[in-house]
């Protein structure tokens, strides 16, 4: 057959759940992620409006009379590896940064035996333009994390943490590459069973509603 009659194909969205790879995600069957927000008309769905690849994202949109502090969070629940140690790979776009507060990515891990949980959780800050995490009492600026994103831009972001030694490992997005392995997650109470989950939240400035949009979501173990 000539070579103009091949047609074209691609094989991105369709990764095997074996080896390294935990999870994947391009939201090009619907979205499989719970959700959760402020009022009743905020959104969380895969639609067609923008995406990084594919014909769908994950869409997520605060409620339609916006106010201070509004949010949207969505997350996956999935299993830990052997090895405890994992990496959560993720593209994200921020519609408007004038109308979005925070872009908070949490990776969580309740032991079914112990009854605890540990928590890691950076965000992205629009006013100050630097990364956080918490350490389970406050917020705090990761150092040398200052980053100014372009609305409606596309951002990588890739986070890595060693469960069993409760530690963070490293932060990547875009051209920002930082070692965080002496910061320490939160830890507390949970006796709801064994479970690793991934979660985006994000919140309004109340100027407008806070927009993002998800694609290309990828969980490895290290």
């Amino acid at each position: 057959m000539p070579q103009e009659y091949v047609p074209v194909q691609s094989v991105l969205g369709e990764i095997p759940l074996a080896e390294s790879v935990l999870y994947f995600d391009d939201f090009e069957h619907g979205l499989q992620w719970q959700a959760d927000g402020t009022g009743l008309d905020y959104v969380a769905d895969a639609q067609s409006d923008r995406s990084l690849r594919g014909a769908y994202s994950m869409f997520t949109l605060t409620k339609t009379t916006p106010a201070l502090n509004d949010y949207v969070t969505v997350y996956r629940d999935l299993y830990l590896p052997p090895s405890q140690r994992v990496r959560w790979l993720t593209h994200f776009l921020i519609a408007d940064l004038t109308y979005t507060q925070t872009v908070d990515f949490r990776i969580r891990h309740v032991s079914g035996s112990a009854g605890t949980y540990k928590e890691f959780r950076i965000r992205y800050v629009t006013a100050s333009y630097v990364w956080q995490y918490y350490n389970g009492t406050a917020w705090t600026a990761i150092s040398d994390s200052s980053q100014y994103f372009f609305d409606v831009g596309w951002n990588r972001l890739t986070f890595d943490v060693d469960v069993e030694n409760s530690l963070y490992t490293r932060l990547q997005c875009n051209d920002l590459d930082l070692d965080i392995s002496t910061l320490v997650p939160a830890t507390g109470a949970d006796a709801t069973g064994e479970r690793m989950r991934i979660q985006l939240y994000h919140d309004s400035t109340g100027v407008g509603q806070s927009e993002i949009q998800v694609d290309s979501v990828m969980v490895q173990a290290l």
